[in-house]
């Protein structure tokens, strides 16, 4: 027997490991005399090293059915073109091919899912948008219709009525009252020519007769605010009452309320169990409905210490398309200013300095001023009437601003009243300071009384563009440690915000959101990703190999943006915002929201938003991602061209 035949039949044992065909293949080079040592040691090595592996491989093919293997050989025939592991590259391939399968199988039984791949559902989503609108100015005109079929209607059936109701509001002399007018023809034909009333509780009570079921609606804003036994005289006039309101907002003053003195024991008794305004009472009494959109705020850090300070995060506020905007949203001014009389005079000058310079060069701003006591406030309104008798320029703006509508006015405000404000900027004095002798007396006024970190709440949240805080003081001169209230302790949180926030310093912004709020998840986005789902996962390492900068759960809050792109040739802002249809579209309680207004609210603060259907993701991703790529490429070309025309 020849040398090469005896190794054939010796290579022929390898069959027992190896393919027929790898065998036969190693035969044929052997009797053409190139003797393959090397595969072969190395096919010696694999075997002894691997052997329990190949021999559990062996049992595992026998027992597979015929479809497993015609799937684990149509694998073999498929390589990794990226960088895992070719079992990974096996494991996302039989995945993607079961949900392409499953996708077919769905809309095989509702046809209607494929309109997410065309630009039909595009155009439904549109359209749906659209009928809102039209609805809503249906609705209008239905409205003026009804109201003019009653007064033609009131006008037959009290014809008498209203010839007296004209004849007394038309008079000269001896006009009526407005109480004994409304007495009178309430019941004729008033309300239902007039069907809508604005008035306070107290006006209804005093105005109104009291006729249960007058209305067939009382809406109660601003009813932490409403005192229980001011507000009942108003929902007995009600067939049906909404009540809205803020509990985290200021209470019914208790000005002018007194105590009960029990004349035995001489201490002061309350009743555990009373409501502290008809808010409170009806929320113990009806059901809830939170509203936890957001609209006032045009910048998301104006709202967000509010947000998780009071609100535990739970409202949605829209992310900045530019992160840390340049000049900052809320500024931090320090001064040296000195705490005497109760005020602080250095500070009064600079806010009003800062106030002027508003006026000056943003002509179209509206300011408000708050303080944390009166007395501050009246040394900031005292030097602004100084200003405006010294400086004509001052003088001139001031009276011009003067002349607009009343809420487009400066308003000087103490920390208490200023509820149901807002102003474009908003300019805090902290007053607080070093005394003369150079110490620092912690006394808080309002802030440090029993509900008084409401106050704090509703101060900081009265601005839409803007906010300046002056202070005296860097937030660690405060010692709130012997406080007994939350107050002070929120404010020095607050000072400490406002300053991270000026300086852009977003770990130190985390730091005291996280103080204000333990239950809050302040991942830094740039050093951890986050994805609700695989298939987000995927866009965004597909959009990071295309070059782009991907920034994952954009925002502050619990409402924020899939994925971002941050703009190619300006790293401080975003081009384009991604949604997917994932946990957050899912969340949304219906289609007006998570189809119209989610992205009209997106969109009225600065965001280009385009969508990514799993669906197609899972049919065609090349397509999809090289259309969001041409997006951003349109974005570009349109912000250069408007450059040029600019220029």
């Amino acid at each position: 027997m020849s040398v090469r035949k005896a190794m054939a039949e010796e290579v022929d044992k390898l069959k027992k490991y190896l393919q027929d065909s790898k065998v036969n293949s190693l035969k044929t080079r052997i009797s053409e005399g190139d003797i393959p040592l090397n595969e072969l040691d190395k096919m010696v090595e694999y075997i002894h090293r691997d052997f329990e592996e190949l021999q559990l491989m062996d049992v595992y093919w026998n027992q597979c059915s015929e479809v497993e293997k015609k799937v684990l050989l149509l694998l073999q025939q498929k390589t990794s073109k990226n960088e895992i592991t070719l079992s990974d590259y096996w494991v996302d391939l039989l995945k993607n091919s079961a949900y392409v399968q499953w996708i077919d199988q769905t809309e095989r039984k509702h046809p209607q899912v494929q309109k997410i791949s065309t630009n039909k559902f595009s155009r439904i989503r549109e359209s749906f948008a659209g009928l809102i609108e039209e609805k809503r100015k249906v609705g209008t005109q239905f409205l003026i219709h009804n109201l003019t079929k009653k007064v033609d209607t009131v006008q037959t059936t009290h014809s008498r009525n209203i010839r007296e109701l004209k004849h007394q509001v038309g008079k000269k002399r001896q006009v009526w009252p407005l109480r004994r007018l409304v007495n009178e023809f309430a019941g004729n034909g008033l309300v239902d020519i007039m069907p809508v009333w604005l008035a306070s509780p107290e006006i209804v009570s005093s105005i109104f007769p009291l006729q249960e079921g007058l209305f067939d609606l009382v809406i109660f804003d601003e009813a932490s605010q409403c005192t229980v036994e001011s507000g009942i005289p108003a929902v007995y006039r009600a067939k049906q009452v909404i009540i809205a309101g803020d509990e985290k907002q200021l209470p019914p003053s208790n000005l002018f309320q007194s105590s009960f003195v029990n004349d035995d024991d001489e201490e002061e008794e309350y009743d555990t169990d009373d409501s502290i305004s008809l808010l409170n009472l009806a929320k113990r009494r009806f059901s809830e409905r939170l509203l936890q959109w957001h609209y006032r705020s045009k910048y998301e850090e104006l709202i967000n210490y509010s947000n998780h300070a009071f609100y535990n995060g739970h409202v949605q506020i829209a992310p900045n398309v530019i992160p840390f905007k340049n000049p900052p949203a809320i500024k931090w001014k320090k001064v040296e200013g000195r705490w005497v009389n109760q005020s602080n005079e250095v500070e009064a000058v600079e806010v009003v300095n800062i106030f002027k310079d508003i006026l000056i060069h943003q002509p179209g701003k509206t300011v408000g001023i708050i303080t944390f006591n009166s007395k501050q406030q009246s040394k900031i309104q005292d030097q602004i009437d100084q200003l405006v008798s010294e400086d004509e320029e001052f003088s001139s703006v001031y009276n011009q601003m003067l002349t607009r509508d009343l809420d487009e006015r400066v308003f000087v405000k103490n920390i208490e009243n200023v509820q149901g404000d807002e102003r474009d900027i908003i300019l805090f004095s902290i007053a607080y300071a070093k005394n003369e002798e150079g110490k620092v007396y912690n006394r808080f006024g309002m802030l440090n009384q029993k509900g008084g970190e409401n106050r704090m709440n509703v101060a900081v949240t009265r601005a839409k563009e803007g906010i300046t805080v002056v202070s005296s003081i860097e937030p660690e001169e405060l010692n709130v440690a012997s406080t007994s209230q939350i107050g002070p302790k929120l404010l020095k949180a607050y000072l400490k915000y406002v300053r991270a926030v000026s300086n852009s310093q977003v770990e130190q912004i985390n730091a005291v959101v996280q103080e204000v709020n333990e239950n809050v998840n302040t991942h830094v986005q740039e050093k951890e990703l986050h994805f609700d789902s695989p298939f987000e996962e995927q866009v965004y390492h597909q959009l990071r190999s295309l070059g782009y900068e991907v920034t994952t759960q954009v925002g502050m809050s619990g409402y924020r943006i899939d994925m971002a792109i941050v703009h190619p040739q300006d790293s401080s802002r975003y081009i384009l915002g991604i949604e997917c249809d994932g946990a957050m579209y899912h969340s949304s309680a219906n289609a007006k929201e998570r189809d119209v207004y989610r992205q009209r609210f997106l969109e009225s603060r600065g965001w280009t938003i385009e969508r990514i259907w799993s669906r197609n993701w899972w049919k065609n991703s090349s397509a999809e991602i090289e259309r969001i790529d041409q997006k951003v490429k349109e974005l570009l070309k349109k912000e250069s061209v408007k450059e040029k025309v600019i220029n």
